[in-house]
């Protein structure tokens, strides 16, 4: 219910900073409460400052945080385009890890059901359903540096429409073509993009946990951004396609893409002593311990060593 204004109960509850009542109203029925929000962003002008309030609250306070994206994690769909809750993806702050990484894939799927609705809208103006398919010769002893070539052979242009459309991986002197030719090239692709050891070339190696990949900081800098900005293509290509390159990503290394801070606990992912040691330190160290270390906390100010802890 809404008064003349446009002003609900909520925003009320709001204006007057009653947190519990606000907690209170949005428990009893989530899902309602936050779609009126979205609602009254979108259609009522005299409300939308309150409203805005609320939902940027929503990020700064850990209750509000908490609720609202254990809310969302149940339902993620309601943060979909065209969705109630598809307002929240554009507040600042508001959404936690997990569900940033259900807006990627939800982006992403956008992007894939755009393309081809214009790709079979096109096929459909001229008269077939038919698309091209492409093929990148590859042979069989470097899949992905034959795959990273054939990509330096093409033109911008011709990568977009590439990358849009359809190739299939074929093995150079090998007469088979198709789905399962295809399926076998990428499969031999994710191997060789893990390092089998610190001297390989490959742009991944396996992190501490055992199950997920990180960057291999073994090979230089500008090595590693081309093999990853090939890798992107593939990825998008994979994800357009509907074909599994199978590529678990660090927690540690999806933070940085979307820009996450990080915590002590993302560390175990990357190294385990050195998380089980500073975990120890945190928690289970007394302070004559830590002295004992012999470790110095100062900074230097104009030639000075100025205690960090006095």
């Amino acid at each position: 219910a809404e008064d003349a204004q446009g002003w609900t109960p909520l925003l009320y509850a709001d204006n007057r900073h009653e947190t519990d009542c606000v907690l209170s109203l949005l428990g009893a029925c989530p899902d309602t409460q936050l779609k009126i929000m979205g609602s009254l962003l979108k259609r009522n002008a005299s409300s939308k400052k309150q409203t805005l309030s609320v939902v940027k609250m929503l990020a700064t306070v850990p209750e509000f945080f908490t609720f609202v994206n254990r809310f969302l994690k149940k339902n993620p769909s309601l943060l979909a385009r065209g969705q109630p809750l598809h307002f929240m993806r554009e507040i600042k702050g508001l959404l936690d890890f997990d569900n940033k990484k259900v807006i990627l894939r939800t982006l992403l799927d956008e992007v894939f059901a755009e393309e081809e609705s214009a790709a079979v809208q096109g096929a459909l103006a001229r008269g077939y359903l038919g698309r091209r398919v492409t093929r990148c010769p590859v042979v069989r002893r470097g899949v992905w540096a034959s795959f990273r070539r054939w990509l330096r052979s093409l033109t911008v242009d011709q990568i977009v429409q590439t990358m849009r459309g359809s190739f299939w991986i074929i093995f150079s002197g090998e007469e088979g073509v198709g789905p399962g030719v295809n399926r076998e090239g990428i499969d031999i692709i994710r191997r060789e993009l893990v390092a089998t050891s610190e001297h390989s070339a490959a742009p991944l190696t396996l992190a501490a946990d055992g199950e997920s990949f990180l960057p291999n900081t073994n090979i230089r800098q500008k090595a590693l951004s081309g093999h990853f900005e090939d890798l992107g293509l593939l990825l998008a290509h994979c994800h357009m396609q509907h074909v599994e390159l199978n590529i678990n990503f660090s927690v540690v290394l999806m933070k940085a893409v979307l820009a996450e801070d990080f915590s002590l606990d993302d560390l175990e992912g990357v190294d385990k002593e050195l998380y089980k040691n500073l975990q120890w330190l945190v928690e289970d160290c007394a302070a004559e311990d830590v002295e004992g270390l012999f470790q110095t906390f100062t900074v230097s100010q104009g030639g000075t060593e100025v205690p960090l802890i006095p």
